[in-house]
C-alpha cells in the first residue's frame, strides 16, 4: 500500500474595481438626483490551500493475482491544510476497484468522468490556477463540480501497449428506484435521473498529444411529462511539446436542454 499526497499553500491577495451608480439620499425627493455616479473597491488578503496542485492525501495499493492480472484499489481525499477543517472525512476526490491486465483495466467506483479530462490535461495550470479553462471555471460554479466526477461507474480502459492510442468509456448508474406503470410518476419522477455515460479516445506519440471526448448526463427527469434535463458536453484538446515551452489547446462546448420524449412518461421506459 502506498500512502501518498500533496499539501499546497499560498498567501493571495485580490482587489476589484468596479464603477456604479450609489443613492444619493439627501435628495430623495428628487429622482433624477437618487443615483451619482462613483466606484466600489473591494480586496481580499488571505491563505488559501490548492494554488498550484490540489490538496489531497490517498491510499492506493495493487495486489499481483498472477497470470497477468492485478487487483487494485485507489482512494483519495481531499483537504484544507490553511484551516485544518477538512481532512479525510470522505474519499470525495476518488474511491475505486480496479481489475487490470492484457485486455486493459476495468474500474468501479467514484471516479473522474472522460468528459471531464481534457479540461486538466490541456490546461497549463491544470485544474487550478490563471491556465484553468473558462468553461471549466463556469461549469464548476453553475453545476458544483457535479461534471468532474461519477459515482457508481463502471469504467473501462484500452491498454497501454497500443502504439500510443489510448482511450476510456465510461457508464455511471442513476440508480433510480423503477415502479410498474403509473406507480413511478407518485412514487419517483425522477426515474432517470442521475444516469451519465461517455468516452475519451486519443493519440500520445512524442511532443504531440490529441484527444477527443463527449459526455452525456441526465440531470434530472420528469417521468409524467416524459422529459428529460440532459447535459452534453464535448471537446477536442492537444498539446505540443517543443522542449523549452509546450502549446496547448482546447476548444469544448456544453449544452443544456430539457427533451421530450412525449407526455406521458407510462410510455417512456425508464
Amino acid at each position: 500500500m502506498t500512502l501518498f499526497g500533496v499539501v499546497d499553500a499560498s498567501i493571495t491577495s485580490v482587489s476589484n474595481k468596479s464603477n456604479l451608480y450609489f443613492a444619493n439620499s439627501a435628495d430623495a425627493l428628487n429622482p433624477l438626483a437618487l443615483y451619482l455616479p462613483g466606484s466600489l473597491k473591494s480586496s481580499r488578503t488571505g491563505m488559501n490551500n490548492s494554488g498550484n496542485s490540489t490538496s489531497q492525501l490517498g491510499f492506493r495499493g495493487v495486489e499481483d493475482l498472477g497470470g497477468g492480472l492485478a487487483a487494485s484499489f485507489w482512494l483519495e481525499a481531499p483537504i484544507t491544510n490553511d484551516d485544518g477543517k477538512t481532512g479525510v472525512s470522505s474519499f470525495s476526490r476518488r474511491s475505486t476497484v480496479s481489475l487490470s491486465g492484457n485486455f486493459g483495466e476495468l474500474r468501479l467506483g467514484h471516479d473522474y468522468k472522460p468528459s471531464f479530462w481534457n479540461h486538466t490535461v490541456f490546461a497549463a495550470t491544470s485544474t487550478n490556477g490563471v491556465g484553468t479553462s473558462v468553461l471549466h471555471k463556469a461549469m464548476i460554479a453553475e453545476e458544483g463540480g457535479g461534471y468532474v466526477r461519477q459515482s457508481n461507474s463502471v469504467g473501462y480502459f484500452l491498454p497501454k501497449n497500443l502504439g500510443g492510442f489510448y482511450g476510456q468509456v465510461q457508464y455511471g448508474f442513476h440508480e433510480q428506484v423503477k415502479y410498474d406503470n403509473d406507480l413511478q410518476g407518485s412514487l419517483n419522477n425522477n426515474s432517470r435521473g442521475g444516469r451519465y455515460w461517455g468516452g475519451r479516445f486519443g493519440y500520445a506519440n512524442g511532443p504531440l498529444d490529441i484527444t477527443v471526448s463527449y459526455g452525456q448526463q441526465n440531470n434530472a427527469s420528469n417521468w409524467a411529462k416524459g422529459s428529460d434535463d440532459v447535459s452534453k458536453h464535448a471537446s477536442l484538446g492537444a498539446s505540443y511539446d517543443l522542449g523549452v515551452v509546450k502549446l496547448f489547446g482546447l476548444i469544448a462546448q456544453n449544452k443544456n436542454k430539457v427533451e421530450y420524449a412525449n407526455d406521458n412518461g407510462a410510455f417512456n421506459p425508464s
